[in-house]
């Protein structure tokens, strides 16, 4: 059984944001969801100092042809060492970027670049030509239209 992810967004007075985020089970649904957030926001409002400013949701998802993905993790890969990849989008002259914890190292070269080649050229050419049913975009839109180069990074 899978989770979905109801988050709820909170910005300080620096301008700084947070989530807190609840698992919920996958049985439930958005309209569930916006129920319990219907009664639940004024009393976690009541315990912050901070704004909430908004909720959202990550569903779970089937992983249709998992037989296909990798039965187990590479050893020594931890997910706060990947890449960040860079695009440009329509309509701003603003880039943005998508974290991918664990990029295989033989992706990478000496001097921490990731390049547009091999199986990363296949990926990014699935981000932006929207596999299928969806584009990806930036926060505000803003579909992504090349990509600007990547690099290796460590997250916290």
């Amino acid at each position: 059984m899978a989770v979905s992810l109801l988050g709820i967004q909170l910005t300080d007075s620096g301008g700084k944001v947070r989530n807190v985020v609840y698992p919920v089970p996958d049985t439930y649904t958005p309209a569930n969801m916006q129920t319990f957030l219907d009664t639940h926001l004024d009393k976690l409002d009541n315990v912050l100092g901070a704004k909430i400013t908004s909720a959202f949701v990550t569903l779970a998802l089937s992983l249709a042809g998992a037989s296909n993905l990798k039965g187990t993790a590479g050893d020594d890969y931890p997910v706060k060492v990947g890449g960040l990849l860079g695009f440009s989008c329509t309509g701003t002259p603003y880039r943005t970027s998508i974290y991918v914890p664990t990029v295989d190292r033989s992706l990478i070269d000496n001097s921490d670049v990731i390049a547009d080649a091999g199986a990363m050229a296949t990926y990014i050419a699935s981000l932006i030509g929207g596999e299928s049913a969806i584009a990806i975009s930036d926060l505000h839109e803003n579909v992504i239209a090349s990509f600007l180069g990547g690099r290796r990074v460590a997250r916290k």
